[in-house]
């Protein structure tokens, strides 16, 4: 579940994409999404599904969306990591996107940094297009063994 307490703003001051302004009184509702999912992971490999239960609505000038994804992911020596999936949206479905993206997480004592970089590829992000992602991570291990 995300946005669990419904919100709503309201405009103030606020131009539209072309520069009018938006009409007084105009607001922005943030209902609750749920989304369900299942995964299986098996040695060196995980994959994953997920569905979402509602629909979302757009913020600003996109269309309701409702998403199907799988994934996948291989793993090797707890390392380096290759992963892909598939986004589906049902409710407009000439807009899938398929993702591919490596990772790197170097083992050093007491310090785990990981680096992740990803692609997307959509035949209508933003008119045809592709868009990438990286994330950088740590985790840190503390303890003395006797």
């Amino acid at each position: 579940m995300k946005n669990v307490v419904p919100q709503t703003y309201d405009f103030k001051n606020a131009l539209t994409t072309g520069g009018t302004p938006v009409p007084d009184g105009a607001s922005l509702t943030i209902n609750p999404q749920a989304r369900i999912g299942a995964s299986y992971e098996g040695g060196w490999s995980t994959v994953a599904f997920d569905l979402d239960v509602t629909r979302n609505n757009p913020a600003g000038l996109e269309n309701r969306s409702q998403y199907a994804g799988i994934g996948g992911e291989w793993s090797a020596f707890g390392w380096a990591q290759l992963h892909a999936g598939y986004h589906h949206d049902l409710l407009n479905p000439s807009q899938p996107m398929t993702s591919a993206g490596i990772g790197i997480s170097p083992r050093v004592p007491y310090f785990k940094p990981h680096f992740d970089f990803a692609v997307t590829v959509s035949p209508n992000i933003f008119v045809n297009g592709w868009g990438g992602a990286t994330q950088v991570g740590a985790a840190f291990r503390a303890g003395v063994n006797f």
